[in-house]
């Protein structure tokens, strides 16, 4: 059914129809019309139907033509369609992708294009393999200030090894890592950053759905909080991951710096109304990339917003104080969010434990008794 058909959607709906003259001036004409037997002549003669409920969908889709068309239009893509349009796969070329300033790891397939830089929040995303099937392992590091790709890691290595490249570059960025569970092989990846010592808080967690997800990940169960297992459940947000790629890339949200990712999109396609690549192509590194999008702009904006309104309540209350236990109540009140100018100003909460019970509501934060 079109959306323009359903009565909880069509409410004080209206045509629309574009004309421009010879000079390129546009005119927009509009009309109400509530005869259906009218409509497919309406449309015949280039008239669009448009509503309240129908621009809210278009702004929560980002007005992506091809979201547009599939979600609300009932217009579906054809096989062999680029899931990302040309257009913007070549404006990332000309205006994003340079050289890296170095190649590292003893392979030299870690490329570097920009070192860290203090106070600058960063996501690296893992997609692992066996190390020794067809299917390249990747690494995408994405500096979540300034939008750009920062490092990308591509390789046939075994899954114990990526987890190291991924502890080294992890602690080098401070960075939030998610690691891609789906198969079974993420899982070694995140027990070896387990096993180095990389920061719990620092890992995406995921909800474990279905069997499947616990099978492949058994070794991860001693490691789950509150039902969730450490790592992404890729196949269960495919469909978001690849949905945000697809936006990072068109609003230019994410710039690539990496011609061999920008290589891997013009042979990521629609198949069957599945986006994937194309047979005898990869998408090792595409897959990171989205998912460092998908994080960005789902948990770790979260985080981040969750943390401002920590460190905002406890500065609110602050007082000058030299008392080493004081701020060791703050500590514990926070629970891992980071006051920097705590030690700076030394300043503190007076009485933190009697109000300790406001950050019950915040994720992330314990409750004292």
């Amino acid at each position: 059914m079109r959306w323009y058909e359903d009565p909880r959607y069509n409410k004080g709906m209206t045509w629309v129809k574009k004309e421009r003259n010879k000079d390129g001036e546009e005119t927009i004409h509009t009309k109400e019309e509530f005869s259906k037997d009218k409509w497919d002549d309406l449309i015949k003669d280039d008239w669009e139907p448009t509503s309240d409920w129908f621009e809210n969908m278009c702004a929560q889709l980002n007005h992506n033509p091809r979201s547009i068309a599939q979600e609300l239009l009932c217009s579906f893509l054809g096989s062999g369609d680029k899931v990302i349009e040309d257009k913007h796969v070549q404006r990332q070329k000309k205006d994003n992708v340079i050289d890296p300033i170095r190649k590292e790891w003893s392979d030299g397939n870690m490329w570097v294009w920009e070192d860290p830089i203090k106070d600058h929040k960063y996501i690296l995303a893992a997609d692992p393999s066996s190390g020794s099937s067809d299917d390249f392992a990747g690494i995408c590091i994405w500096d979540y200030t300034t939008g750009n790709q920062v490092a990308e890691y591509h390789s046939k290595v075994a899954p114990d090894v990526l987890g190291e490249i991924c502890f080294h570059y992890g602690q080098s960025y401070n960075a939030f890592i998610v690691v891609d569970i789906t198969g079974g092989w993420g899982a070694s990846v995140v027990l070896k950053l387990i096993e180095l010592g990389y920061s719990k808080k620092s890992l995406y967690y995921d909800v474990a759905v279905g069997i499947d997800s616990i099978e492949n990940n058994r070794a991860l169960q001693k490691f789950m909080n509150k039902g969730k297992l450490p790592g992404i459940n890729f196949q269960k947000n495919r469909n978001t991951i690849v949905s945000k790629l697809e936006e990072g890339v068109r609003l230019d949200s994410f710039k690539v710096r990496s011609i061999r990712a920008l290589n891997e999109m013009d042979t990521f396609v629609f198949t069957n109304g599945r986006a994937d690549h194309m047979k005898g192509y990869h998408d090792d590194l595409l897959m990171p990339i989205g998912m460092c999008c998908f994080v960005a702009a789902t948990s770790f904006k979260d985080l981040e917003k969750s943390k401002g309104q920590a460190k905002a309540m406890v500065s609110s209350w602050a007082i000058t104080t030299t008392n080493s236990e004081d701020i060791g109540i703050l500590d514990d009140v926070m629970n891992g969010f980071i006051v920097n100018d705590v030690n700076e100003n030394k300043q503190t909460v007076q009485n933190t434990k009697e109000y300790s019970w406001l950050f019950g509501g915040l994720p992330g934060v314990k409750k004292n008794k």
